[in-house]
């Protein structure tokens, strides 16, 4: 059992090459005009309004939407929804109150992912600062969905163009690191004041960044699996000296 262990805590180490994190998606809305039919459905591109950034070696499966309970609306500058106006988790979850997106390495990659950045447009609806809460959750492939820490709290005065929220660190999610599959990320908000949206600051107002690495030839890692175990069988063998 150690031996097998070992030999897998080795393998991980050497046979991904290294990459460094940037970033995979991003949302800019600047530019986004309510004259042009309010905020897009499945926000993918860049034709679509705003600025979409996507990296070479990731695909976007879904663009960034709105769960059923939600509507548009047509803030200019900005993206997110209407019609977030439950007061508690489980109701927000019950009324399906959220925003998704997910995404996919590009066939042949292994996708890592780091952070999630984002500015949050509060409304001018009057709200008690700190009673808005929001939480992101995740899932891998035919996967359940699973909490990103417990629910945060929305920071920063209403009715400015922005204020950036404290990063969400990705990187320690065993899950989402050296990922083949598709993942989905949620965020389910209530108290917000009825309205929730990504914007207005220069640049992506909704980032995710992370890393993307081309999965090692199946020639390659039976080299490397061999080594490690010949390595491991010589270790083993040589007498302890006394």
């Amino acid at each position: 059992m150690k031996f097998t262990a070992l030999v897998a805590a080795i393998l991980g180490m050497v046979t991904l090459p290294h990459a460094h994190a940037v970033v995979l998606i991003g949302w800019d809305p600047q530019g986004m005009s309510a004259a042009n039919g309010g905020w897009p459905d499945g926000w993918s591109s860049s034709s679509q309004g705003g600025t979409v950034t996507v990296d070479s070696g990731i695909q976007i499966v879904e663009g960034l939407n709105r769960g059923a309970g939600t509507t548009a609306g047509t803030l200019n500058n900005g993206w997110g929804a209407t019609g977030i106006n439950q007061t508690t988790q489980a109701a927000a979850i019950s009324d399906n109150d959220y925003l998704f997106f997910s995404l996919a390495p590009q066939e042949g990659n292994l996708m890592s992912l780091s952070a999630l950045d984002y500015n949050v447009r509060l409304v001018s609806t009057p709200w008690n600062s700190g009673d808005t809460r929001y939480l992101w959750q995740y899932k891998v492939g035919d996967g359940s969905f699973v909490d990103i820490g417990e629910p945060l709290a929305l920071v920063g005065e209403y009715n400015t163009n922005g204020v950036a929220q404290p990063t969400l660190n990705l990187s320690g999610i065993a899950a989402l690191q050296n990922v083949t599959e598709e993942v989905e990320f949620r965020m389910y908000a209530w108290n917000s004041g009825g309205q929730f949206v990504f914007g207005r600051l220069p640049g992506n107002d909704l980032a995710l960044s992370g890393s993307v690495s081309a999965v090692p030839e199946p020639s390659r890692m039976l080299f490397l699996i061999l080594g490690v175990m010949s390595w491991m069988f010589r270790r083993y063998r040589t007498p302890i000296p006394g």
